[in-house]
């Protein structure tokens, strides 16, 4: 249930940025709406990484869901810079490859979890490696500041993995998560009043079950690339 509320709430985000006007109403409250869903998706996915019996794989399938998802994410988020006709231009491929979606952001919080995290059996201690870790991830906090919420979607995924892993039985941990997204977002973002909802985001993952079925960790990975697929054709056509 709660990824299927991520999900929805999304969908209404993105369905704003690509039929209504910036200007109306309408569009400032569905853009409210979706401020929740980025951080319930990066809860979900420090929980994935907790949980998931194979890391390689649930990378790759992050990995190839992104690739999957660029194009259309990049004719929806930047329409005057690439459509159809231009794709394959200089112009689009730079929309292509220096405006990346969430799903390469997800793809780097991945990585600084397996590198941070201190349960891995290989996880080694001595200077050198500590460097190298060091060098490693600043490249790619570096890069990741061509994708979607950058540092500041890494930097949330990282609060509710130590949540989860270290302080799930803290009452006061959600407090403190909340307080700390607030935080991150007045730094990255500022006065920009409609972000200043996303720590909203923890009365949902509070209170809404958490239940798993089946076949649901696929639903994101194809919901994401094809929605914004249909999206961008409705709006091309």
């Amino acid at each position: 249930m709660l990824k299927l509320f991520a999900i929805i709430t999304m969908f209404i985000d993105h369905f704003a940025v690509a039929f209504l006007n910036p200007e109306s109403t309408e569009f400032l409250l569905c853009r409210c709406l979706g401020r929740v869903s980025m951080p319930i998706f990066a809860y979900m996915l420090a929980s994935g990484y907790i949980h998931t019996r194979n890391y390689n794989k649930y990378l790759m399938r992050m990995l190839i869901m992104a690739i999957a998802a660029q194009v259309p994410f990049s004719m929806l988020a930047f329409p005057t810079y690439l459509t159809f006709e231009n794709l394959f231009t200089m112009q689009g491929l730079q929309v292509l490859f220096f405006n990346l979606n969430i799903g390469f952001t997800f793809c780097i919080a991945l990585i600084f979890l397996k590198m941070l995290d201190i349960r891995n059996r290989n996880y080694n201690t001595s200077k050198g490696y500590v460097v190298v870790q060091f060098i490693v991830g600043l490249i790619l906090l570096n890069y990741s500041f061509m994708c979607d919420y950058g540092p500041y979607c890494i930097f949330i995924v990282f609060i509710f993995f130590l949540w989860q892993l270290a302080f799930k039985n803290n009452k006061y941990a959600p407090y403190v998560c909340t307080g700390l997204i607030f935080i991150f977002t007045l730094v990255f973002y500022h006065w920009s009043l409609i972000q200043w909802l996303a720590p909203l985001a923890i009365i949902p993952i509070m209170y809404i079950p958490h239940t798993r079925y089946k076949y649901d960790k696929w639903i994101f990975y194809v919901f994401y690339p094809l929605h914004l697929l249909i999206l961008v054709l409705f709006m091309q056509f």
